[in-house]
């Protein structure tokens, strides 16, 4: 995926949430799907998002519910009152319409995912209770923590039910707005949003137009709120765009508004599996995180061309059960991206819409290659497992989830794998508490490209591997440090998808489904205490007490001024013991990161570093910089015991003046300055870190305290290599020689797939990381090297930087997924003096895993 495609996907994903944001911001949601967790905000004074009228007179059904709720309108049911909303005077016989108490709204959601939004509101009407005021416009009734309704003669209210006093719902004429939205020519525009807006910029969904470009607004007298009464603007926003808003006086509301759009048509996006069937978004990989049943389109005038472009306008819309996804109101002309966050599943863009071709339909499909379990997950009871939230874990580094259907069934796509795909499959469904969990381990089967059809998979309840208690030797509370379990797959520790539960007394417990007896490890990563050794068990221990001491700590502090650039400061703390566990050091880089980490000098000058969890022993503090491996200043013998060491000459060791800058001139051999905006010239350090600068109109400033050894990189150019270097200085890179290289391959590439082939030279410090203007490390080989992309074409050509023999690798980027490729020869000596013929001979990939971008 290029880098422009990979914004706009974020961007996407970005857009969805923000939607979401601003809905759960708002104080008035007509026609927004349910509240997953309306316990949550029932005193925040948030919208409700039921639609449902109460207007009508109760069914039997509904007249049954309210007897059996006024027979348990018992002590400490929620009191309600019922009013009119100018005079505050009571209402008697209103009906109040209520959900029962013990009313499970995440249950409500997860099952009713993909209905409209009619079907909903018809359910939520079927389940609600009714009771009716009384004389005083009282009621008493046992409801789940959520919205209560009155209604009554025309008017309507809604309110939070208030766990500490009466609830009061004040009646208002209920008033209805009916939206149209239509193009210029006057037809109708279907599947657009329609959205609203607070006076402080707030905005959130109303619903979708309907096939006739419809969509009616109940109850908007409530969009006044308390006095004095507050408009709300209207609008659609479609795939262009924004239309102009429209207010909307909630006390005498317009009976119709109308939208006019440009012309525009429709995109209908459809999600398919490898065979090239509907993906069902109700258990499919669109549900891969517990809850995504969206797809995104993002928009364009023109396709990007960096980046650093953005997507202008991202809508999103419902996936139906049928694995498609329709957009409305795409205006003509417009570049589309259609994605979703699904397990294999990427972006694609096409041209929009136009007068010629007014619907586009784009597919999105898995590849063939994509691995998919399915099955029909069983409790632990033996009953389906509906709607259950599951962890599928391979071994093999890799993780799948989803959610089954109402039926149990699950598809979960993995699309990161092992090299062998004789896999040990684990199926983890998690609950909503620690304890409701449930598991099974499956004997090691071979899994292949495509469908795997697994069967009944029955659950059981997990089971305890390990029973400990960290103990603070030092005093304290126990801290939840980050800890692991291990076991021993295929020779090796891999670390297990166990699940832990904490005490703050310290106490922890870790489950899983290993057999008891198996033998296992627990790691304990303590950061500012002593090193805990990893600590082998078998399944099933139980009591063990595990010592937790602070170490020793050495905090020193350095003087500095304005000659020393902190991001170019290193300071170390090691053990000078031989056998001592490798060196702690820390590069300065960013404010607020970790406390030991600083952007600029302090103002009074004075840098302190702390370290700590150091083991009895002799230590030196150093402080190096600008990537010269030769210290500035340093301590030598520092004593450390339990606890802090006290040594005075730790307290102000002075830096200030010892590091001056010059400057590195960096032109072509024609004397024109470099302006490769990757060129940099790295000073040459140990293997824990070169510092690089980049170079800005072919200088570098460069700042050292000693003579400094320097690599030069430019695009195009030899790499140079200059020792010595301590002021400024000039230095001339040759143009690097041109290699054509040629590539056979035994078939043909797979559609959409690249074949990318890393040469790097073979030089005494290729391991060495760079670190260059404070961005992340790379490998200095891969710096000093080259990538070529073939797709379609067999030649290309590539500038050889460092002249000698060279590496050859190769990987085929399909999808997401890594292809590795056996590439001859695997050694090389550049320039060569004819065309470079590489050759891939096997004509099967090997499979190794989820590329690394």
């Amino acid at each position: 995926m290029s880098p422009s495609r990979s914004i706009a996907l974020a961007a996407c994903a970005v857009c969805t949430a923000l939607a979401w944001v601003f809905f759960a911001s708002s104080d008035l949601a007509p026609s927004s799907p349910p509240d997953p967790n309306p316990a949550a905000r029932a005193t925040t004074g948030e919208p409700s998002v039921s639609t449902e009228s109460t207007n009508a007179e109760p069914s039997a059904p509904e007249r049954h519910a309210s007897a059996v709720a006024k027979e348990t309108a018992l002590e400490g049911a929620h009191e309600i009152r019922v009013v009119v909303s100018d005079t505050q005077e009571p209402v008697a016989d209103a009906v109040v319409s209520f959900l029962p108490e013990g009313f499970d709204w995440q249950l409500f959601v997860e099952r009713r995912t993909g209905w409209t939004e009619t079907e909903r509101e018809a359910e939520l009407r079927r389940l609600r209770w009714h009771v009716r005021t009384d004389a005083d416009g009282r009621c008493r009734v046992r409801a789940a923590r959520a919205l209560v309704l009155a209604s009554k003669d025309g008017s309507f209210g809604r309110q939070y039910l208030q766990p500490d006093r009466p609830t009061v719902v004040a009646l208002r004429v209920d008033r209805t707005v009916n939206v149209l939205a239509i193009e210029d020519s006057g037809a109708a525009v279907a599947h657009v949003e329609v959205m609203a807006r607070a006076g402080d910029q707030r905005k959130w969904s109303l619903g979708r137009t309907d096939i006739d470009g419809r969509l009616v607004l109940s109850h908007v007298q409530e969009w006044a709120g308390p006095p004095p009464a507050r408009s709300r603007a209207i609008f659609v926003r479609h795939a262009g765009g924004e239309t102009d808003p429209v207010a909307v006086d909630p006390g005498a509301p317009p009976a119709e508004v109308v939208f006019r759009l440009p012309s525009c048509g429709s995109v209908a996006v459809h999600f398919r599996d490898g065979a090239g069937r509907p993906l069902d978004p109700e258990y499919g990989p669109l549900s891969s995180s517990g809850s995504f049943r969206q797809a995104s389109l993002s928009t364009w005038w023109r396709e990007p061309l960096s980046s650093a472009e953005a997507p202008e306008r991202t809508v999103a819309a419902r996936v139906d059960a049928h694995g498609d996804a329709i957009f409305g109101g795409v205006p003509f002309g417009l570049q589309v991206m259609a994605c979703t966050t699904g397990n294999g599943l990427h972006s694609a863009v096409v041209q929009g819409p136009t007068m010629a071709n007014p619907r586009v339909d784009i597919t999105i499909s898995e590849s063939p290659d994509t691995v998919v379990l399915t099955g029909l997950l069983l409790g632990t009871d033996g009953v389906p497992a509906a709607y259950a939230r599951y962890l599928v874990d391979h071994g093999g580094g890799g993780v799948g989830s989803g959610v089954s259907d109402s039926d149990g069934r699950f598809r979960a796509a993995l699309t990161r794998l092992p090299e062998a795909l004789l896999a040990t499959l684990t199926f983890r469904v998690t609950g909503r508490s620690f304890a409701d969990r449930s598991a099974v381990e499956l004997e090691p089967r071979l899994l292949v490209r495509g469908e795997n059809d697994l069967g009944e998979i029955r659950l059981a309840d997990e089971v305890v591997l390990l029973a400990a208690k960290l103990v603070m030797r030092d005093g304290g509370d126990p801290l939840p440090f980050h800890m692991y379990v291990q076991r021993r797959i295929d020779g090796r520790w891999t670390t297990v998808s166990a699940t832990r539960a904490w005490d703050p007394s310290g106490a922890f417990t870790f489950v899983g489904t290993a057999p008891k007896g198996t033998p296992m490890r627990l790691v304990v990563e303590a950061a500012k205490f002593l090193p805990i050794e990893p600590i082998e068990f078998v399944a099933g221990t139980t009591g063990i007490e595990i010592p937790v001491r602070r170490g020793g700590s050495v905090v020193a502090t350095f003087l500095v001024d304005g000659s020393i650039r902190t991001e170019r400061l290193e300071l170390r703390c090691r053990n000078t013991d031989p056998a001592a566990t490798p060196i702690e050091f820390v590069r300065v880089l960013e404010a607020g990161a970790i406390e030991e980490f600083i952007q600029r000098p302090p103002p009074d000058g004075r840098l302190r570093r702390a370290w700590s969890g150091l083991a009895p022993g002799s230590y030196r503090v150093q402080a190096l910089y600008g990537g010269s491996p030769v210290p500035i200043a340093e301590v030598n013998g520092i004593a450390v015991a339990e606890g802090p060491c006290r040594d005075d000459r730790l307290e102000a060791i002075d830096l200030r003046g010892r590091a001056k800058a010059f400057t590195i001139l960096v032109t072509s051999q024609d004397d024109a300055p470099i302006t490769d905006p990757f060129a940099a010239v790295i000073v040459r350090g140990d293997r824990e870190g070169w510092c690089g600068y980049g170079i800005r109109n072919g200088t570098a400033e460069v700042t050292a305290a000693h003579p400094v050894d320097l690599v030069v990189v430019a695009d195009g150019h030899e790499t140079a290599f200059v020792s010595a270097v301590v002021e400024a200085r000039t230095i001339v890179l040759r143009r690097a020689a041109r290699q054509r290289v040629r590539l056979e391959l035994p078939r043909a590439l797979p559609e959409g797939a690249t074949l990318h082939v890393q040469v790097t030279p073979r030089v005494e410090v290729d391991e060495a990381f760079v670190r260059i203007d404070g961005r992340p490390g790379v490998r200095f080989a891969e710096v000093a090297g080259s990538t070529l992309s073939f797709d379609g074409a067999r030649g290309m050509e590539m500038p050889v930087r460092v002249p000698g023999e060279h590496t050859i690798r190769a990987h085929v980027d399909l999808r997401g997924s890594t292809v590795r490729v056996r590439v001859e020869p695997a050694t090389v000596v550049l320039p060569a003096a004819a065309e470079l013929l590489l050759r891939a001979p096997d004509a099967e990939w090997e499979r190794t895993g989820a590329a690394r971008k």
